[in-house]
């Protein structure tokens, strides 16, 4: 019997990377992998295949610490220059310290939210961390246990930022979502665009949300469908699609 390690972890007897090498062995996933981290590195997959293998790792929101946490609103700040969408982002980050807006966000979300942070590091010597160059929020959204399972929640990419200039890719920050959600048995990945976001973060560098969406392999879809999935609905203010 074997069993294949989906996290950082030192391995059991047996237990194998899912690139099918010993946990043990030092160039295993597991052994390499921050703690927390998820392995979504499935073998044949797009992030997987990539040469040089990005620096891209996963993690649940409450495996990661307090100061990567605080480095990733950092550069969540400058890829999202209005208050309400920082302040939303640092509560999901749980680094929001005001306790008015804390409490008005805990009334909208419901309990069974489950968050990642995905980034892509610079690369590093042994032994030491690299820069976030690029990282995103990820969760799944199951408000209700009622109807059929598919219409019950899913896997929904809340927010995105990437330092232009860096080498760093949006898109391998897409494809470990759509292994997380895989792992999470899962086999669409969704995301509401943001319409106002028309690449003016970082200096005018940034690419408009709806290119980048586009450019990801997104595609349209209508509210009936987001409302039928029972995700979080927007407020009719909101320049979303």
């Amino acid at each position: 019997e074997t069993h294949t390690a989906l996290v950082a972890c030192k391995g059991v007897p047996q237990m194998l990377s899912r690139h099918g090498r010993p946990v043990r062995k030092a160039d295993s996933r597991p052994q390499l992998l921050p703690g927390g981290c998820w392995d979504v590195w499935r073998p044949g997959s797009a992030l997987s295949s990539a040469a040089p293998a990005p620096r891209v790792f996963a993690a649940p929101m409450t495996a990661v610490s307090p100061r990567w946490r605080e480095e990733a609103a950092k550069l969540f700040d400058k890829g999202w220059t209005q208050e309400a969408s920082q302040k939303t982002i640092r509560y999901l980050l749980q680094c929001e310290d005001d306790p008015l807006f804390v409490r008005e966000q805990r009334r909208k979300k419901h309990p069974s939210l489950i968050l990642w942070l995905l980034w892509q590091e610079s690369p590093a010597k042994k032994g030491e961390v690299g820069s976030m160059l690029s990282v995103a929020i990820l969760s799944r959204q199951r408000y209700t246990s009622k109807g059929p399972v598919h219409l019950q929640g899913g896997m929904v990419l809340e927010y995105i930022s990437v330092e232009p200039g860096t080498g760093a890719k949006a898109y391998w920050l897409v494809q470990a979502a759509e292994e997380v959600a895989l792992l999470m048995g899962h086999t669409e990945l969704f995301s509401a665009c943001d319409l106002n976001q028309r690449g003016t973060a970082f200096d005018g560098r940034a690419k408009p949300a709806l290119e980048a969406h586009r450019r990801w392999g997104f595609e349209d879809t209508d509210q009936k469908e987001w409302t039928d999935r029972r995700f979080e609905v927007y407020s009719a203010g909101c320049s979303v699609r």
